[in-house]
């Protein structure tokens, strides 16, 4: 009987750990702005404001994501509106130290413009939904590594 009990506690338990606990996780995404066909949702608002944090090199504080909130929202619009992107890549230089091999840095920057061509297309660009963009762009890696002279001991 003893047995009977606790198997029934843990699968009582097991229900509200696995059904209970999940029901308080959602993502709430709302609808921003439509613009035309498009929709920006406020996933959308949230990563343009990330990003243009850390582009900025501001801190991710609710009182930047607050001030940057209309910044990003037009933006977005912009987008959409023109079609068009421009794209930045930038990783700082990273300075690393492999132990017996060597040391070196790694570092990477770059950008890119991207522009659909369908809307100056009405018939292709309004039949198809699907787009077509040119991008141009240029990405420089920079990588140095110095590595360690080894020293092989032959007996002839």
């Amino acid at each position: 009987m003893r047995k009977v009990n606790l198997i029934i506690i843990f699968v009582f338990y097991l229900l509200e750990v696995l059904i209970i606990s999940n029901l308080h996780s959602k993502i709430i995404n709302e609808i921003a702005v439509k613009v035309g066909n498009s929709l920006i949702t406020s996933i959308d608002v949230q990563n343009e404001i990330i990003t243009n944090l850390i582009i900025t090199n501001q801190e991710i504080t609710q009182k930047n994501v607050n001030n940057n909130k209309n910044f990003a929202t037009k933006s977005l619009i912009y987008k959409l509106i023109k079609k068009s992107e421009i794209d930045i890549r930038y990783v700082p230089t990273y300075k690393y130290n492999a132990g017996f091999v060597g040391k070196g840095s790694i570092g990477l920057w770059g950008v890119g413009f991207k522009h659909d061509i369908l809307q100056w297309i009405p018939l292709v660009g309004d039949a198809f939904p699907m787009s077509l963009s040119l991008q141009a762009g240029h990405t420089s890696l920079n990588t140095d590594i110095e590595i360690k002279s080894q020293v092989v001991a032959q007996n002839l």
